[in-house]
């Protein structure tokens, strides 16, 4: 706990867990992340609202049926304003996927329904119930140089882009790097999306998502060879200072740079 700020559920927060019958909420595990969170001292992180692999088995069906995005917004509102000190949220996660659209959004009951404006519709809910939160975007795989993940870098700072213009809320990106407690880095990785999207954009990256990718190149430098978690104490250790302060990330030549301001 002493290396960690802030929690993020993996899956307590989560439409499936809360509402496993359309009318019929279970708040425990939810309640039990945030409330340990609390009793420690720690922020808990807004995962997520809205994830086309977490919806209840009855939410498909509903939409469908029915068009009624208040069902959507009542539960933005109902998350937003139990954890009311939630300071950043992922609104939508992983609205993109390549192959099938030439917008790159992710098929999902959302854009079936609602159209591609679902992501601003879902912000503009979600700022209604927080005026103050930062509202994110959370994507994965972005910081592999490979060419599914080009594409989605692509497609993502294109959504951003119609977002900005189109006065969305949007605070941030989130990214997810899967490897970001590894100790071997994987050597196809290409850290410099997470400043180029900061850049490109004008948006804040969230300090807990970026942060990852720049804690990534550092554990890289301090520990390149480490075999163990033990090992790697030391850097942890310096990392975790970093992360209980404000980090600044700069974009110089492709590359990302994280310090102290």
């Amino acid at each position: 706990m002493r290396y960690c700020s802030r929690l993020t559920p993996e899956i307590e927060f989560k439409w499936d867990q809360i509402e496993p019958r359309q009318g019929q909420f279970s708040f425990e595990a939810a309640d039990a992340v945030a409330n340990f969170a609390r009793d420690h001292g720690k922020e808990i992180y807004g995962h997520t609202l809205l994830w086309h692999r977490s919806m209840p088995s009855w939410l498909p069906d509903h939409l469908q049926q029915t068009r009624d995005w208040s069902t959507v917004t009542g539960h933005i509102g109902r998350m937003i304003g139990r954890y009311a000190g939630v300071r950043y949220w992922d609104v939508v996660n992983e609205p993109i996927d390549t192959g099938f659209r030439d917008d790159g959004l992710r098929p999902s009951v959302f854009l079936d329904c609602f159209g591609a404006d679902y992501i601003t519709m879902a912000l503009q809910a979600a700022r209604t119930a927080s005026p103050g939160a930062e509202l994110l975007i959370n994507e994965y795989g972005l910081e592999y140089d490979l060419t599914v993940e080009r594409d989605r870098r692509y497609h993502l700072l294109r959504l951003l882009e119609r977002l900005k213009k189109s006065g969305a809320p949007i605070g941030g990106i989130g990214l997810h790097p899967r490897h970001h407690m590894r100790i071997k880095i994987e050597r196809n990785t290409d850290y410099r999306v997470s400043g180029s999207l900061a850049s490109n954009l004008g948006t804040d990256a969230c300090r807990k998502q970026l942060g990852r990718m720049c804690v990534a190149q550092i554990v890289e430098s301090f520990v390149r060879e480490v075999q163990s978690f033990e090992e790697a104490q030391p850097a942890i250790g310096q990392l975790s200072r970093l992360e209980r302060l404000p980090l600044k990330v700069a974009h110089d030549e492709g590359v990302v740079v994280a310090s102290n301001p």
